[in-house]
């Protein structure tokens, strides 16, 4: 049963994870490859730290979301500091 609820956890950080990246297709590549070795290694017999794997998916996920968050406040700021720049040379 944890097994599943940790499987349904780590599936839809994926799908949230996806959501959050700028650019999707290579985020879908990746989790994409984690999801595969996680039921390559549970096919196999193979033990997986799933709690870590997922603890650093959680955390990146949050990181990107917080960088892509900085990125496009910086971005608003040099936006509105151009403008304020060409309005006062302009007048």
């Amino acid at each position: 049963m944890i097994k599943v609820f940790l499987f349904l956890v780590f599936g839809l950080s994926i799908w949230v994870c996806s959501l959050t990246h700028a650019n999707g297709l290579k985020s879908n590549d990746y989790y994409g490859a984690v999801l595969g070795h996680f039921i390559q290694t549970g096919l196999h017999g193979q033990n997986v730290d799933t709690d870590e794997v997922l603890k650093n998916e959680v955390l990146g996920s949050i990181f990107s979301f917080i960088r892509f968050q900085i990125d496009d406040l910086q971005k608003s700021l040099l936006i509105n500091e151009q403008k304020s720049y060409t309005s006062r040379t302009l007048k």
